[in-house]
C-alpha cells in the first residue's frame, strides 16, 4: 500500500520495488495526484483507493463529503475507469485526527437521515 503518493514517479517507484511480489494499492490521498491521475492510469498498480479524509485535508476543506459533491471522486473513477477503484473516509472508532470517528458517523448519519 502506497499512502499519500504525489506524483506518478512515487507511483512507478512503488511498483518497481514490489516487483510483482504482492498486489499493489495506490491510495489517492493528495490533490497533487488526484491532479495526475490521467498518467498514473496506465502504471501497473493492481487497486486504488480514495482516501476521503486525507484528500479533504489536502485540499484545506472541512468536510470529507465536499469530494462526492463536487464531482471529485466521480470525476476520479471516471479517468480510472478500467481500474479496481473504491474510497472511503472511516478511521478506528477510538481515532481519527483532526476529525474523530464519531464526528464522521455522526456526519455520515446526518447525511443518511436529511437531519
Amino acid at each position: 500500500m502506497l499512502p499519500m503518493a504525489k506524483v506518478p514517479s512515487e507511483v512507478d517507484k512503488f511498483i518497481s520495488l514490489v516487483n510483482g511480489r504482492a498486489k499493489t494499492l495506490v491510495q489517492i490521498e493528495t490533490q497533487t495526484l488526484v491532479d495526475n491521475c490521467e498518467q498514473i492510469r496506465e502504471l501497473g498498480w493492481d487497486y486504488a483507493y480514495i482516501g476521503l479524509n486525507d484528500l479533504m485535508i489536502s485540499r484545506q476543506k472541512s468536510c470529507i463529503w465536499d469530494l462526492l459533491a463536487d464531482a471529485t471522486v466521480e470525476q476520479i473513477f471516471q479517468i480510472l475507469n478500467n481500474r479496481i477503484l473504491g474510497f472511503g473516509g472511516v478511521t478506528r472508532i477510538s481515532g481519527g485526527n483532526p476529525i474523530s470517528f464519531l464526528e464522521l458517523l455522526h456526519d455520515i448519519l446526518t447525511a443518511v437521515n436529511g437531519r
